[in-house]
């Protein structure tokens, strides 16, 4: 049984799959290295409503190596909301199973004009330019792992 993780490359799945992936090294006794407290900082520094959990997660990290406590300004990095954010806001995506077998479903209130899977490592799964509200997509042949999928 083959089973498939599918999020969406919004930034905020971006981040938290970025942030999951120093915390998988940081169970296994590994800290992290100076490209991803770059990389966290960079997430860090992000509104959370465009940036999402990984932004919180990105800066809980840091404040385990940091010596000073680190303040961030929210209201400044999220004002104005800008079109994205009103976007993420307004947009009720779900992907189901998840993880999945086969097929899965993405489904969204607003119109999808193409779905575009990748892996972590940014390598091009499945692409299609299917416009509905609701897409159906065969994973079979798939490797198993977690993909990013782009509405």
């Amino acid at each position: 049984m083959i089973l498939f993780s599918v999020f969406f490359t919004q930034t905020y799945w971006y981040n938290k799959a970025r942030v999951l992936e120093v915390l998988v090294k940081k169970w296994q006794g590994e800290d992290p290295d100076s490209a991803e407290m770059v990389m966290l900082e960079d997430i860090a520094n992000q509104c959370p409503l465009e940036g999402g959990k990984g932004v919180y997660m990105a800066r809980g990290i840091l404040a385990e190596y940091s010596l000073e406590e680190t303040l961030y300004d929210d209201l400044a990095k999220c004002t104005p909301v800008t079109p994205r954010v009103a976007r993420i806001l307004n947009s009720k995506i779900s992907v189901y199973p998840n993880p999945s077998q086969e097929t899965f479903f993405v489904k969204s209130s607003s119109l999808i004009e193409k779905v575009v899977v990748t892996d972590l490592s940014g390598k091009l799964i499945y692409k299609n330019k299917i416009p509905g509200h609701q897409i159906k997509i065969s994973n079979q042949g798939w490797l198993l792992g977690v993909f990013l999928n782009e509405k």
